[in-house]
């Protein structure tokens, strides 16, 4: 499981080098990220599920934008890595001799010591800041408390812990994963085995990706923000990660680009949907490509700790800020058919939650007598693939779980979930007795068996270099050809894709692997909600 912890941290898939470098990161994403069970403690057997307070709204000030917190680190980039590009916040703990091998990234890595003594070998040219002086180095450092160092493009890198004590370290990590960028990472001194990694940990803060991003210089700065009750979040106006490391932060999204993930569940999530809803655990992240506007807290009452990844461009982004609102606000700025879907409890066959409390079971059967399948914290995540079923004075759901709980699938209470995507259109409480569970989800709304007829034929018209148009909106681009393959991206209805794989056949579907055109960004999806290009003239 060590080994897995460099193919995380680096999102990449470990000894092989892929040729769709987005669906090597996203297979890589799940591999060493699989939630840790504990003793149940907290589930239907006597526990009486709590719901989760909404903040009350109110309306708040609005602070200047691109306020910075305390700063832990920065630097002045000429230019970012080409996009699309992935951004991750992570922390790292280094057991007293444990070490990262020496390999190298296609974009720059920072590494801030929060504790310890970091010994940092390096193969070429870095930048370190002691003390706040920031000096270029080439030669070997030993790094205290409140010092970082920061790994340019392709300079190699080594982390070891020499001292008595752990070493933690709270990292960030911007790699290019387009173009010609045919792996996120290289071994300089050898393919490493596993005990290569022994004492090496971490907690995943904050996953993102950057479609597109201005070829112009750039201000890279992570910062921890910390905010009174009711003080809003100030707006920025570059992509920002933002992690919460205490209090408490919920939202609904209005209209931008606002991606959550979860670090139970650590993997690139798609844009969210107008309406969605979110409350994000300690550790959780919120990723803004395009930057947010002032986010409104005045009806909290809990002091507020963030950890940011800010990417301040001096080229103008392409899309505008996101906007969100309080859970209670309404003010959700969507169609009526979007109002409609959020203001239900999202819940169906089809839908992605996230338990929402830790130490919850998960059951043979949709019932507090059956057999225990498995615990698990909060924020990990689940596919509902039947009910629901009234038992106990309880509402269940049969779940499968995500990425590397794939395999996983037993009975949930609805009092313990989230909803993190909504049950697709028709797919809601109570209808899904004529649904085929195994295609449901391949795109955010509508479109489940029976709703889309292919425009083409699967094994006629669609073919290897053809250039080909999505059918519907917010067709979902997957990691690997089936519909349990993990979900990086969405796309809108028009857009243009050319076939690159293909086809094969899983879960009732051809599937065809596609890269958008003029982005670089490849991945699955399944023919019934592609046309050629030429069809739609």
């Amino acid at each position: 499981m060590q080994r897995a912890f460099v193919t995380d941290t680096h999102f990449v898939t470990g000894r092989r080098m892929m040729a769709g470098i987005i669906v090597a990161l996203l297979v890589s994403l799940v591999l060493a990220m699989a939630p840790a069970a504990h003793a149940q403690e907290s589930t239907p057997d006597s526990a009486t599920p709590e719901a989760t307070p909404a903040a009350t709204p109110a309306a708040g000030a609005t602070p200047e934008a691109d306020v910075i917190g305390d700063v832990l680190m920065t630097y002045d980039f000429n230019a970012m890595p080409q996009a699309p590009m992935t951004v991750r916040l992570l922390r790292i703990t280094l057991a007293p001799g444990a070490n990262v091998p020496m390999h190298t990234h296609p974009g720059p890595e920072f590494d801030y010591v929060e504790s310890g003594t970091l010994t940092a070998r390096i193969d070429g040219t870095a930048v370190v800041s002691i003390d706040g002086e920031q000096s270029d180095v080439s030669d070997a450092q030993t790094l205290s408390t409140g010092s970082w160092i920061m790994y340019p493009d392709g300079v190699g890198m080594s982390l070891a812990n020499e001292g008595e004590e752990d070493v933690v370290l709270l990292s960030a990590v911007i790699l290019s994963v387009g173009g010609e960028n045919q792996s996120t990472i290289t071994y300089t001194e050898g393919e490493p085995t596993d005990s290569d990694f022994e004492g090496v940990s971490f907690v995943v803060l904050g996953d993102g990706l950057i479609q597109q991003f201005p070829d112009s210089p750039s201000t890279v700065t992570v910062d921890q923000l910390t905010l009174g009750p009711g003080q809003a979040i100030p707006a920025f106006s570059g992509a920002a990660l933002v992690s919460k490391a205490s209090g408490t932060l919920e939202f609904t999204a209005v209209e931008g680009q606002v991606q959550v993930t979860r670090t139970a569940t650590p993997q690139l999530q798609p844009n969210a949907i107008p309406g969605q809803e979110f409350t994000l655990g300690n550790n959780d992240a919120a990723f803004f490509p395009a930057g947010y506007e002032t986010i409104d807290r005045s009806g909290s009452t809990d002091e507020l700790s963030l950890l940011r990844l800010l990417i301040q461009p001096e080229g103008e982004l392409a899309s505008a800020a996101a906007v969100v609102a309080p859970l209670s606000s309404g003010d959700v700025g969507t169609t009526t058919e979007q109002t409609s879907e959020a203001e239900g409890d999202g819940l169906g066959v089809g839908a992605i939650i996230a338990i929402n409390t830790d130490d919850v079971r998960v059951r043979a059967e949709a019932t507090t007598e059956s057999d225990i399948v498995g615990t698990y914290t909060a924020g990990t995540q689940f596919e509902l693939i039947d009910g629901p079923v009234e038992g106990e004075d309880y509402t269940w759901y049969q779940v499968r779980g995500l990425g590397d709980l794939a395999d996983v699938e037993g009975w949930l209470v609805t009092d313990f979930m989230d909803v993190i995507e909504p049950a697709p259109a028709g797919a809601q409480s109570g209808e899904s007795d004529d649904i085929d569970t195994s295609i449901i989800g391949d795109v955010l709304t509508g479109a489940v068996a029976g709703d889309s007829t292919p425009a083409a034929d699967a094994t006629g018209e669609l073919t290897v270099g053809a250039i080909v148009v999505t059918t519907e909106e917010n067709v979902r681009i997957r990691a690997e050809g089936n519909a349990g393959a993990e979900i990086f991206t969405t796309l809108p209805l028009g857009t243009e894709l050319e076939i690159i794989g293909g086809p094969t056949e899983a879960d009732g579907f051809v599937w065809y692997e596609v890269e958008v055109v003029g982005e670089g960004i490849t991945g699955w999806t399944a023919g019934d909600f592609l046309e050629l290009a030429d069809a739609e003239e």
